[in-house]
């Protein structure tokens, strides 16, 4: 998927909200949500490439996990 700052910027006015993690300052993995009287729902749980697997660091792992506790 190739979204652009722009279109993830929209989501966030239109009511999204994100978590974003970060190694060494730098931003490498993102899950975003919107919350509604039903509960929480997620959606664009990424990692960059370079930080996907190679060193099994779970990032995404532990976005859920932040999610799941801020649920």
């Amino acid at each position: 998927m190739s979204e652009t700052v722009e279109f993830i910027e929209q989501g966030i006015q239109a009511g999204e909200q994100a978590f974003i993690g970060y190694m060494e300052r730098e931003p490498v993995a993102m899950v975003r949500f919107k919350l509604s009287t039903q509960g929480i729902y997620f959606f664009r749980l990424s990692v960059i490439p370079e930080r996907q697997g190679a060193r099994g660091e779970g990032l995404a792992k532990v976005l859920l996990a932040k999610l799941e506790q801020f649920a």
